[in-house]
């Protein structure tokens, strides 16, 4: 069964559904912090949180010992500092960071919006330790939390966090500002809205962001785009989950034996062994997908082919699943007995 949430994440590992205005939030400063997901709820495979602020707010300069991360922004403009660089994000724009990277972000808009993925979920529990519980969807007048200082950042050494003084001489970001392939090893990059590895099947666009060279294969994460279609075939999987966060239009999904309807900023977690299926309902509809681990990628590729271009073809070619039914053995992809 498929819960609707409307305040915390279950506290076990199951399906479930999070509609963008509901939630659990923390207020830290003028930073409005949403978990979608964390260890209990994804059975420590990840933990994702929404941030939203002020302009001006920001982390401390830190790193991850274990975690990888990945930070996916969708309003505002961010200031990262990845190493010794900084970056500017924004809308669309996505930035990898690997265990070990020294980074930190400030807000440049008011009401500037980002998503982080960790490997782990140990970042949900950090913001409920030093968060307020907090009711708004934004920061209000009146209702700011004191800034966490570095000091009490730097004792919670149970969440595999370690404030640093100074940036690193770690490895520069790449910066890939045209479609086209990822590095092929754990490394830093930036990745601005419209690039990445695109993959076209029919009418809908792959689009990678982190494969499992770039993770260790722990996860993937692509964003999918395309128009108004059919449901795609319903099916599950047995080693791996899959979570889908629409970014813009409107999508129909199918979990289990419920029907739910997706819009901008809502989140459904589908752990293996979840009959599940989707169609994209609006003209124009994207959404973004984290898989973990991230055995999943050859389907993607078997499904599609390379494509060069940041837009949708205006004709697309005919869908073809033959190349996935021929090497449906290596794939964890299983289709339900009727």
């Amino acid at each position: 069964m498929t819960t609707i949430q409307k305040q915390a994440v279950p506290n076990q590992k199951q399906a479930y559904l999070l509609h963008d205005s509901n939630g659990e939030r923390h207020i830290i400063n003028k930073q409005v912090i949403k978990i979608l997901a964390d260890a209990k709820s994804t059975g420590n495979l990840f933990g994702l949180v929404q941030i939203t602020g002020s302009k001006g707010e920001g982390s401390p300069l830190h790193l991850h010992n274990t975690q990888h991360e990945a930070i996916y922004v969708t309003d505002g403009l961010l200031e990262l500092t990845i190493n010794n660089k900084k970056h500017m994000l924004a809308s669309g724009d996505y930035a990898h960071l690997p265990a070990g990277t020294v980074h930190q972000y400030v807000l440049l808009r008011n009401r500037t919006k980002f998503y982080s993925f960790t490997t782990g979920g140990l970042n949900a529990d950090l913001y409920r330790e030093l968060g307020e519980t907090h009711a708004y969807m934004e920061p209000l007048i009146g209702t700011a939390a004191p800034t966490i200082t570095e000091q009490e950042l730097d004792k919670l050494d149970n969440f595999d966090i370690r404030i640093v003084n100074e940036t690193s001489q770690g490895p520069q970001a790449i910066l890939l500002q045209e479609p086209g392939g990822l590095p092929d090893t754990t490394t830093p990059y930036v990745i601005e809205a419209g690039a990445g590895e695109g993959m076209l099947a029919a009418d809908q666009l792959f689009t990678f962001l982190a494969t499992q060279a770039t993770t260790d294969e722990q996860f993937l994460a692509l964003t999918t785009e395309g128009y108004a279609g059919e449901a795609i075939p319903p099916h599950y999987h047995e080693k791996h989950t899959e979570c889908f966060l629409c970014l813009e239009g409107r999508m129909t999904m199918w979990a289990g034996d419920e029907e739910f309807h997706l819009e901008k900023g809502d989140f459904l977690h589908v752990p293996a062994n979840t009959e599940h299926s989707f169609k994209l309902d609006s003209p124009y509809t994207k959404f973004i997908g984290f898989l973990a681990s991230g055995l999943f990628e050859q389907f993607f590729r078997l499904l599609g082919e390379p494509y060069e271009y940041s837009e949708l073809p205006k004709q697309p070619s005919a869908f073809s699943f033959q190349r996935v039914l021929e090497n449906i053995s290596e794939l964890d992809l299983k289709f339900p007995q009727r």
